[in-house]
């Protein structure tokens, strides 16, 4: 959703800088239409006198005050909406506060775990789980630039996305966690996420450069190589793709853990 806020911001403040650029070409003067009977007439005021018939042979001009008037309210309009989604972003951003007491570096941690789950009777195990150690993706560690509400840092923003909404619901999850898969190989699922209500394991992929040729390849082998070991799509291996003209929605990533998990 922050995403899409922020891509429909860059287009609403290219189409206003357009129109801006415009009007400044544009003479000064109001032009006014009205109809008689079948016909359009056209009258022009400025700044310091009253409306006056407009002649068809200054069609040049009627063209170009009806396109101000056109863009001064068409720019009311885009200016309101900018407002508006400048406003839902800062409500996107804000944060409760309460998420940095179950960061890896808070004295409280341990002590708020217990109560991780909204399923009580697996809060233990699953608060067990979510402490305990693993073996995590020791390659590329400077492609980790992105932070998580949970004081971690990830690949991408759209990881951040899907490791955000799962920490917001108290799903407890490990990012690029070992995964052996014997004579296959190890791969580094982008999230091991331990169910909240059946305690089972789930996987998370989330591939992220579906318009480039050698990574679909790359994608399709992998889930491959999974399907045979029994980590199935659907089943207990979660799937999200994207590109970048189609970018994964944040919508998106609450339905499906809704889906799963809730």
């Amino acid at each position: 959703m922050i995403r899409q806020f922020n891509e429909e911001l860059r287009c609403i403040n290219k189409h206003i800088k357009e129109l801006e650029s415009k009007l400044n070409t544009i003479p000064p003067g109001t032009l006014c239409c009205a109809r008689n009977g079948n016909k359009i007439k056209w009258y022009f005021r400025n700044e310091s006198s009253s409306y006056s018939y407009l002649p068809k042979k200054e069609r040049k001009l009627a063209e170009q005050l009806a396109f101000k008037k056109y863009a001064q309210i068409e720019l009311d309009y885009l200016r309101k909406k900018r407002s508006a989604i400048e406003n839902c972003l800062q409500i996107c951003e804000l944060s409760s506060g309460a998420e940095v007491l179950l960061t890896e570096q808070s004295p409280y941690r341990d002590l708020i775990l217990p109560y991780y789950s909204n399923h009580s009777r697996n809060s233990e195990k699953l608060a067990a789980w979510a402490q305990a150690e693993y073996i995590s993706n020791p390659d590329y560690p400077d492609g980790k630039k992105f932070h998580t509400k949970k004081g971690e840092l990830v690949r991408s923003k759209s990881e951040v996305f899907i490791a955000d909404a799962l920490f917001t619901h108290r799903i407890p999850y490990r990012y690029e966690q070992k995964l052996d898969l014997g004579s296959a190989g190890y791969f580094f699922p982008d999230f091991t996420v331990c169910h909240p209500r059946y305690l089972k394991t789930i996987y998370w992929e989330h591939f992220g450069l579906m318009d480039s040729e050698d990574y679909v390849h790359k994608a399709y082998r992998k889930l491959d190589i999974y399907t045979l070991n029994g980590i199935i799509p659907t089943l207990n291996l979660i799937t999200t793709f994207e590109t970048k003209e189609n970018p994964i929605d944040s919508y998106v990533i609450e339905r499906i853990i809704k889906d799963f998990f809730l």
